[in-house]
């Protein structure tokens, strides 16, 4: 990684932080669920099924980077754009990504980032909060 990209991530970061706590923007972040037992609820299959950690992260980190694909009720069908990837962070994975999506307050309603030259709307790092057994 270039000094230039290393500041970069930086600066990307940072607004990101500035954005998650401006109380004029929304943000979510669900609570901690035991998703094995919501899952077995409400599906079945032809043999006990138990997701791991490594499962779950790898379904996360498709859908933060294609959410059109993998949640399609609620991002628009091929507005996901993806850009400034780094891949050279292992075990780490950067991007930036932009869509145009329902809005969490108001489900009628639709983002327009698209209108706009692309912005870093969501930045995701793909690396695991809590060490543990996968």
């Amino acid at each position: 990684m270039t000094t230039a990209e290393a500041r970069e991530e930086l600066e990307v970061l940072a607004e990101f932080q500035r954005a998650w706590h401006e109380p004029r923007y929304q943000r979510f972040e669900l609570p901690a669920t035991d998703l094995n037992q919501i899952l077995g609820e409400r599906y079945w299959t032809s043999r006990p099924l138990t997701l791991t950690r490594t499962m779950l992260w790898d379904i996360e980190a498709r859908k933060a980077r294609a959410p059109d694909r993998y949640i399609p009720g609620l991002v628009e069908q091929h507005t996901a754009c993806v850009w400034a990837q780094r891949t050279t962070l292992a075990p780490a994975e950067f991007f930036l990504r932009a869509s145009r999506q329902r809005l969490w307050r108001t489900p009628s309603a639709r983002n327009d980032s698209r209108a706009r030259p692309p912005r870093p709307l969501v930045a995701h790092r793909d690396v695991p909060r809590r060490p543990g057994p996968p």
